[in-house]
């Protein structure tokens, strides 16, 4: 987790603070590593690591490991298969145990903000009772679009997985790389392609149903004009 103070700072580039102030980011420096930067409109931005291990926490763990919880994001995309939502699902972790699952309900709920990844970062909030994320990691069968990569970063996820890319919306590195851009004060590491195969199969064959269903339709209209 990373967290931003912003100190004012005068013309003459000198920093000025108060002593309480001072001694906070003394003692701050022993223990987290500390970058400081000039920002916007002169301010001094001190950008705090408060946890330089967070992140790494998969960093030894196998394609076993994160197939595993792959594998129940996958469950959740087919439940949204069987409602006719587009089917992509998610899972949060946290300390080895799903805390949160989540798929599509965009259509069920008439509201475009129900993404998978949405509903399981509801789901986490609630049950940690807390906005903050950042021991808790994602599973999600398609890359975030903007909408779910800009909550993810402000929920301080820790690592997002993701299965198949997205050619269309992807902003975990596809279109753009909004976990990656250093100007946020908090960036997730990112890993895709996990099951990519059978994360990218469920949606290529819930598209083509839903083309074929359309085609059926327009046949059955056609029909019904020329019998009218």
């Amino acid at each position: 987790m990373y967290s931003d103070i912003d100190i004012s700072a005068r013309s003459s580039n000198k920093l000025q603070m108060p002593l309480k102030t001072e001694l906070a980011l003394f003692l701050f420096g022993i223990m987290c590593s500390k970058n400081k930067s000039f920002g916007k409109r002169g301010k001094l931005c001190y950008h705090i690591n408060m946890d330089i291990n967070q992140h790494n926490r998969f960093k030894n763990a196998t394609q076993k490991d994160k197939a595993k919880y792959m594998r129940l994001a996958l469950k959740e995309a087919q439940k949204a298969a069987l409602i006719n939502e587009v089917p992509v699902g998610a899972v949060i972790v946290k300390d080895g145990k799903v805390i949160a699952r989540g798929h599509n309900i965009k259509e069920q709920k008439k509201n475009s903000m129900y993404h998978a990844e949405i509903v399981a970062l509801q789901k986490a909030c609630k049950k940690i009772g807390d906005w903050r994320l950042n021991d808790c990691d994602i599973f999600v069968t398609l890359e975030p679009c903007p909408m779910c990569a800009g909550a993810l970063i402000n929920a301080r996820i820790g690592n997002i997985f993701f299965g198949a890319y997205d050619d269309r919306a992807g902003c975990c590195g596809t279109l753009y790389d909004l976990p990656g851009d250093t100007r946020f004060n908090h960036r997730p590491n990112v890993e895709g392609g996990i099951l990519q195969d059978k994360c990218g199969e469920i949606l290529v064959e819930y598209f083509k149903q839903k083309r074929r269903e359309i085609k059926e339709q327009k046949q059955k209209n056609k029909e019904d004009c020329q019998n009218s």
